[in-house]
């Protein structure tokens, strides 16, 4: 096989794989829980990712609760801004999100990604 054959191939791959991120949603729905953890991480691709506790919320201790990773995005949006408000105040949340079967590499660690945030009063 040609290196000139081999590119075009790993390029229609890669083309397919791009056109499908983003376009296969598994689940979507809302979550209630306190957030324990709003943080940019990433080695090539840095985006914000979150844990949400759920159970267990009498002391934010998590206890006997069930963790729940997401994604926010590549950027400090005003979601990010109102999740890292939510977090110091320890204050619960609804999380709106929606998770998908394929996601490239550059949109976060997790396939669920962040929606919109509620802080309950």
């Amino acid at each position: 096989m040609s290196n000139r054959n081999c590119v075009a191939r790993m390029a229609g791959v890669g083309l397919l794989v791009m056109s499908l991120t983003g376009c296969w949603t598994t689940q979507e729905g809302d979550k209630h829980g306190v957030l324990v953890k709003v943080a940019k991480e990433g080695s090539l691709w840095g985006t914000y990712e979150g844990e949400l506790i759920r159970g267990g919320l009498a002391d934010a201790s998590g206890a006997n609760g069930s963790a729940f990773h997401f994604t926010f995005g590549q950027l400090k949006s005003s979601l990010v801004k109102k999740a890292q408000e939510s977090l110091s105040q320890n204050k619960p949340v609804v999380l709106k999100y929606h998770c998908e079967k394929f996601v490239a590499p550059w949109r976060g660690e997790t396939n669920c990604f962040a929606d919109s945030l509620e802080v309950m009063k």
